[in-house]
């Protein structure tokens, strides 16, 4: 299966790191928030960063963490909000890289796509760019769920020897050449606690109310858009975000003119 998408040249990250280059003096990297709290005309957060605690403030907050995460933090939201957040669930999900001699391209003539496996690592994915080249990045695990579940609690060598089992059921012989293998199990990432939010179908009362500002507070990100799971989602949950704080300091301002 060829999958309908497109990349960035040099990998998803390039958008961020893109951001991160017009941002970079706004930026605080190795900034872990440990609290988040209510002023009466805006917000604190405090935060630890390189063996020190400090806060700052603002009129507003806008909070990207993901919400498995963000329930562990210090607040004083309100109640219904606290309990939206501590009730949402996210979604498993592992992924698996090896670096390998493209046998793919030679033998099977297969540039890009996904086949899929019979077993709990589910699909390999092929790399999409710098084709003809000696070697790529083959995807040779990539699942949610409970299977992800399972092998994410499974020890790196399992995790591993299931995923080069499944590339070698697919193309025999080939398995002895996958090369430094990398895997990630998105809900043991300490700063993530999952790939994206698990949603029932159709938008639900919690969904709602994550959606609307906790006084001076608001959240954006793919868990808080129609396209969860997604860069995309993310931006759109952002840039709306971002326009009604527009629309709420524009109103404000108009009715203190008025006054």
């Amino acid at each position: 299966m060829q999958a309908t998408m497109l990349q960035p040249v040099g990998g998803m990250d390039r958008i961020p790191a893109a951001f991160a280059k017009r941002l970079h003096s706004q930026i605080r990297l190795g900034a872990q928030v440990s609290e988040i709290r209510k002023l009466p005309d805006g917000v604190r957060i405090a935060y630890h960063s390189i063996g020190q605690s400090t806060a700052i403030t603002a009129a507003y907050a806008i909070v990207t963490i993901p919400l498995p995460v963000l329930a562990q933090i210090k607040n004083d939201f309100s109640p219904p909000f606290r309990q939206a957040i501590a009730n949402t669930v996210y979604d498993n999900a592992v992924k698996i890289a090896w670096q390998s001699p493209r046998f793919w391209e030679t033998e099977a003539r297969i540039y890009g796509g996904i086949s899929f496996v019979n077993s709990e690592t589910r699909l390999v994915w092929y790399p999409s760019d710098s084709f003809q080249t000696p070697n790529g990045i083959l995807l040779g695990c990539y699942n949610t769920g409970d299977d992800a579940k399972k092998v994410g609690r499974l020890p790196l060598a399992d995790q591993y020897a299931r995923s080069r089992n499944a590339v070698n059921d697919l193309h025999p012989g080939h398995g002895a050449e996958l090369l430094h293998p990398v895997a990630v199990s998105w809900q043991n990432v300490p700063f993530s606690r999952g790939p994206w939010v698990h949603w029932p179908e159709g938008p639900t009362a919690d969904y709602k109310l994550l959606n609307q500002p906790d006084d001076r507070i608001y959240l954006a990100g793919e868990h808080l858009s129609h396209v969860n799971g997604w860069q995309e989602g993310a931006m759109l949950s952002a840039h709306r975000v971002v326009c009604e704080i527009s629309e709420r300091v524009r109103t404000a301002t108009t009715q203190q003119w008025h006054l």
